[in-house]
C-alpha cells in the first residue's frame, strides 16, 4: 500500500506546499528535469446544482488538453452533489506550454459500465489563468449558461512536493523513502511490532542464563529488560530490587508526540505489579503499554516474561504529547504481547490486561505526579489485575489561554487510522474498552443497565442530604482551645427557608431566587469537593476558576497515604446514608407491590393478556434491542454528563455557575415584564398582520391559488375534474423548491457546509491514504468507569529546589519525533511539524 509521506525518517515534516517554496528541492528524489513552471497540479473539488437536472444519477469529469483527454475521475455513483476525494482521482498533474487550454467537462451516465454518457457542462481554462492559481477553491458556472450548476477547482503550480506525490501515487516502483510508512520511523510508533525482537529469539538463552545467583552476596539477579543501559554495561545483570530503584530514576530517552500550542504532558511508563498470567504455555505475560492521546498512539518495548515488569530510564518509556486542546484525554492500555502473522486478521492479536483515563486539566501545573492505579479487567470491569505506576507531569504554556480554551474553544474531532487490524484492535481497545458500547448486542445493554445501578446509590446519598436539609440537621466544626467543638448550624436549610418565603411575599422575583438556589447549590459541592480529604479526588475551587491565572498555584506536595483514615471514614458513612435510603424505598415498593397483589387475586385474569410466545427474549432481542440500547446510552450518557457536571469534573460547570448568579442579578433589576410583553406581541402578531396579504399577492399565489380563482377557473373549464387529472396539474405548477435552489441567500448560506464537508471527504480519504485503511474515532467524553490513584501515590513540585523533582540535564537526553496523524494543507496534505528543539516559554 502506498503511503504519501514526503519526508525522509529524519525529517519532521512535510515541505510547505505553497508556491512561494516551489524552488525547494527534496534530498530523496529529484525533480530538476521537470520544469516546475509547466507543471500544473488540477483538483476536480466537486459539482454542485444538480439537483435541478432531470433523472441525474451517476457522474464524473474528464480533462482535456488541446481536446485531447488526459484524466478522468472516478464515477461518484447516486450523489446530485459529488465530491472528488484521492480515492476517486481527483487530482490530476497538466503539463502546459503558453498555448496550452484546459477543458474541464462533467459528465452524466445513467447506468454504470452501459455507456450512455452526455456532457452536462464543461468550462475552458487558459494558461494565464492557470499559472496564477494559487490552490484556492474557485467555482465555475458551466457552459452552457446555467446560473445554478457549478463546478469547484483548485489548481496551482506543482511544488516538488506535489510532483513527488503524484510520481509516487502513479509508479508502484519507487524508491523506499516514498513508499516507507512514517510511523516505523521510531520504535514507538511501530504499532504492528515490525522491529519488536521476537519472543522466540529472547527464548534462546535459557532460563539459566536470565538468572544469576551470586554465592558470595546470596542474592540472585536478572537479566535487565528490555537491554542493559548502554552507558553503563554493569546494568545488564541486577536484584529485583536494584531495578525497581532503577525504574524511579528520571528518563534519558524521550518522544515528543503530535503537535500542539497549549502545553505539554510528560508521561513516563514506571512499571506493573501482580499482572495476571496471559500466557499459559509459553512462559508467563509479554507486557507493554499503548497510549492514545487527541490524534497520536504510541506504544512502550515489551517486558518478556514478567508479571511486574519495570520499563528502565534509557528505554522506550517516556513520551512529551503536545497539547492541542486542554480537554482532551489520555487514554493507556496494557497488553500482552503475542506475535501472531499481521496478514491473518482471523488470529487474535495480542490480548488486552486493563486500561485507564487520564484527565490533564485536572492535574496542577508544573506539578510531578508519582501514580500508582489499580487495574481491573473483565466485562464488568471488577475483576482485581494488579496496579501500574506511571509519572506525570502537565505543563501549561499559557495558562490564561489554557483557561479560555476550556471556556470557549470547541475540542476538535480526531481520528487515528492503522494499516493492519491488530493495530486496530489495539487502539480500539485503549479507547473504548474490553466491551464496545457502540455496538448493539446483550452484553452492552448488561452495562448500560449496570451503569444506572451504580447511579442509584449516588441518587440515594442526594436524597439523604435532601432529607437532612429538611429536618434542619447541620453542624459547624470549630476548634477552640484545642478542642473540636459542633455547633448547631444548619446553614442550608437557612437558605432554603428564606428562599423559600422570599419567593412567596415576592412572587415577581422567582426565577432569580430559583436561580440563585442552584448557583448555591452548586458552589456548596465545590467547597465540599476542594476540601476532599483524599487530594487525588479535589477539583480546584470557585475561587481559583475566578483568577486569571487558575494554575498559577503554590508549590504542592502530597505524601503517600495523606487523607487515607479520613476518606475512608467518609466513604464509610456517605455509603451507610445511601444504603438507609435505599432500604426505605425497597421498603415503600415492597408495600406497593404487597397491596397489588392483594388486588391481583381479586381481579380476573385477562386470556387475552397472557403471553404465549416461548422464545420472549430471542424475539425482543431481534426486534427491540436496538432501539433499547440507543435509549439506554442516551440515558446513560445525560446521566454521566450530570454527576461530572455536578461534582466539578467539567469546566463547563464554573461557566453555568457564573451566569446563573448574573442572570438571577439581572433580572432583579431588569424590567422584565415590558421585554416579555414585547416579546409576546411579537409572537402573536408576525403570524398574523396584514403583511402576510402582501406576501401572498407577490408570492404565494402563484403557487398556491385562491379559492375565486379556482372557481373562475371552473367557469371557464381551465379546473381539472377528474382525479387523474387533478394529479398532473397539480404535479405540473411551479416547484416551490424551484425558489430555494435559485436563491442567492440560500446557496451562499448552505455553502460553508458545502467547503466544510468537502474538506473532511478528502481529509478521510487522504489519511486512509497515507495512514492506513483502519480509521478509529478518538472520543472526547470519559467513560463511565473512574480511575482514581491508590494511596501510594504522591506528588511534588517540579524544579531545582530542595524536595523538587530534578530532570536529567539536557544535554544527556536522547529526544526523537513522532508526528501525529494531523493532517494540513489543501489538494496534497502534509503532516504538521512538532516542535521539537523550541524552547517553551517561561512560567
Amino acid at each position: 500500500m502506498f503511503r504519501s509521506c514526503f519526508e525522509t525518517p529524519n525529517d519532521e515534516g512535510s515541505p510547505d506546499s505553497s508556491p512561494s517554496n516551489n524552488n525547494k528541492r527534496l534530498a530523496s528524489v529529484s525533480f530538476s528535469n521537470l520544469d516546475s513552471r509547466e507543471n500544473v497540479l488540477l483538483e476536480v473539488v466537486g459539482a454542485m446544482g444538480l439537483a435541478s437536472i432531470k433523472g441525474f444519477a451517476n457522474s464524473y469529469c474528464t480533462v482535456a488538453v488541446n481536446d485531447k483527454t488526459v484524466h478522468k475521475t472516478s464515477v461518484v455513483k447516486n450523489d446530485r452533489s459529488p465530491i472528488w476525494t484521492i480515492a476517486s482521482k481527483s487530482l490530476c498533474l497538466l503539463k502546459l506550454d503558453k498555448s496550452g487550454a484546459v477543458t474541464v467537462k462533467l459528465w452524466n451516465c445513467k447506468r454504470i459500465g452501459i455507456g450512455g454518457s452526455q456532457v452536462v457542462g464543461s468550462l475552458n481554462l487558459d494558461y494565464t489563468t492557470l499559472i496564477n492559481g494559487h490552490g484556492v477553491r474557485l467555482e465555475y458556472n458551466l457552459i452552457p449558461g446555467n446560473k445554478i450548476l457549478t463546478l469547484a477547482l483548485r489548481f496551482r503550480v506543482a511544488s516538488d512536493h506535489d510532483l513527488a506525490f503524484m510520481k509516487s501515487s502513479s509508479s508502484p516502483d519507487l524508491p523506499l523513502p516514498w513508499v516507507k510508512s512514517p510511523r516505523h520511523d521510531h520504535s514507538v510508533s511501530d504499532l504492528d511490532f515490525r522491529k519488536e525482537s521476537r519472543k522466540k529469539m529472547f527464548q534462546q538463552t535459557t532460563k539459566s542464563k536470565r538468572m544469576l545467583f551470586s554465592r558470595e552476596n546470596e542474592e540472585t539477579k536478572h537479566r535487565v529488560q528490555p537491554f542493559p543501559d548502554p552507558d553503563d554495561p554493569t546494568t545488564a545483570w541486577m536484584t529485583k530490587q536494584e531495578i525497581k530503584d532503577k525504574a524511579m530514576l528520571p528518563s534519558k530517552r524521550w518522544a515528543e508526540v503530535g503537535k500542539g500550542s497549549y502545553g505539554a504532558i510528560y508521561l513516563e511508563l514506571l512499571g506493573c505489579d501482580d499482572l495476571p498470567n496471559m500466557d499459559l504455555i509459553d512462559g508467563v505475560t509479554d507486557t507493554f503499554a499503548a497510549i492514545v492521546f487527541e490524534d497520536s498512539f504510541v506504544r512502550s518495548c515489551v517486558i518478556h516474561d514478567s508479571l511486574s515488569p519495570r520499563w528502565m530510564p534509557w528505554s522506550n518509556r517516556a513520551f512529551k504529547f503536545n497539547v492541542t486542546h486542554p480537554s482532551s484525554v489520555l487514554r493507556l492500555g496494557i497488553f500482552d504481547f503475542d506475535d501472531v502473522p499481521l496478514d491473518v486478521p482471523q488470529i487474535d492479536g495480542h490480548d488486552p490486561i486493563s486500561r485507564i483515563e487520564l484527565f490533564p486539566n485536572q492535574f496542577e501545573h508544573n506539578t510531578v505526579y508519582t501514580l500508582q492505579y489499580p487495574l481491573f479487567r473483565g466485562v464488568s470491569g471488577d475483576e482485581r489485575c494488579g496496579k501500574l505506576s506511571i509519572r506525570l507531569r502537565v505543563q501549561w504554556f499559557d495558562p490564561s489561554a489554557v483557561n479560555a480554551a476550556l471556556s470557549f474553544v470547541t475540542p476538535p474531532r480526531f481520528y487515528i487510522n492503522t494499516e493492519t487490524e491488530h493495530s486496530w484492535r489495539l487502539v480500539r481497545y485503549v479507547i473504548r474498552g474490553e466491551v464496545d458500547m457502540q455496538q448493539v448486542s446483550v452484553q452492552t445493554l448488561k452495562q448500560y443497565v449496570q451503569e444506572l445501578l451504580d447511579h442509584w446509590m449516588e441518587f440515594c446519598y442526594v436524597l439523604d442530604v435532601f432529607a437532612e436539609i429538611l429536618l434542619w440537621r447541620g453542624n459547624l466544626r470549630l476548634n477552640i482551645l484545642g478542642r473540636e467543638v459542633l455547633l448547631w448550624c444548619p446553614i442550608h436549610s437557612i437558605v432554603l427557608f428564606l428562599a423559600v418565603k422570599l419567593g412567596m411575599d415576592y412572587p415577581q422575583f422567582l426565577p432569580a431566587i430559583f436561580l440563585y438556589l442552584i448557583a448555591y447549590a452548586l458552589l456548596s459541592k465545590n467547597v465540599g469537593l476542594a476540601k476532599h480529604p483524599n487530594p487525588f479526588c479535589r477539583v480546584k475551587s470557585f475561587e481559583r476558576f475566578s483568577h486569571r491565572f487558575p494554575y498559577y498555584e503554590k508549590k504542592v506536595y502530597i505524601s503517600p497515604g495523606d487523607g487515607i483514615e479520613e476518606c475512608e471514614k467518609l466513604r464509610v458513612v456517605d455509603e451507610y446514608r445511601a444504603m438507609r435510603v435505599k432500604a426505605f424505598l425497597y421498603e415503600f415498593i415492597m408495600i406497593g407491590l404487597s397491596a397489588y397483589n392483594v388486588y391481583n387475586k381479586t381481579t380476573p385474569i385477562d386470556p387475552s393478556t397472557v403471553a404465549t410466545s416461548k422464545n420472549f427474549l430471542s424475539s425482543l432481542y431481534l426486534n427491540y434491542l436496538h432501539y433499547v440500547i440507543i435509549l439506554m446510552r442516551v440515558i446513560c450518557k445525560q446521566v454521566r454528563l450530570l454527576i461530572n457536571f455536578v461534582n466539578w469534573k467539567t469546566h463547563s460547570t464554573y461557566k453555568v455557575t457564573t451566569f446563573l448568579f448574573l442572570t438571577a442579578t439581572t433580572w432583579c433589576i431588569f424590567p422584565y415584564k415590558d421585554a416579555l410583553l414585547f416579546g409576546a406581541k411579537i409572537l402573536v402578531l408576525l403570524p398574523l398582520g396584514p403583511h402576510l396579504a402582501i406576501i401572498d399577492w407577490l408570492w404565494i399565489q402563484n403557487y398556491y391559488r385562491t379559492s375565486d380563482q379556482l372557481f373562475d377557473h371552473f367557469d371557464r373549464d381551465e379546473l381539472p375534474t377528474s382525479e387523474e387529472q387533478m394529479r398532473e396539474e397539480i404535479a405540473s405548477r411551479p416547484n416551490i423548491c424551484d425558489f430555494l435552489l435559485t436563491s442567492t441567500l440560500i446557496r451562499d448560506l448552505g455553502k460553508s457546509g458545502r467547503i466544510v464537508s468537502e474538506h473532511s471527504l478528502k481529509l478521510r480519504d487522504f489519511r486512509k491514504r497515507r495512514y492506513g485503511n483502519f480509521t478509529e474515532s478518538v472520543q472526547n467524553s470519559a467513560s463511565a468507569a473512574k480511575f482514581i490513584p491508590l494511596p501510594e501515590s504522591f506528588a511534588q513540585p517540579y524544579g531545582d529546589g530542595d524536595g523538587e523533582y530534578k530532570d536529567l540535564p539536557a544535554e544527556s537526553l536522547v529526544w526523537s519525533t513522532i508526528a501525529g496523524q494531523k493532517l494540513e494543507g489543501s489538494m496534497v496534505f502534509h503532516c504538521e511539524k512538532t516542535s521539537l528543539g523550541v524552547k517553551e516559554k517561561a512560567i
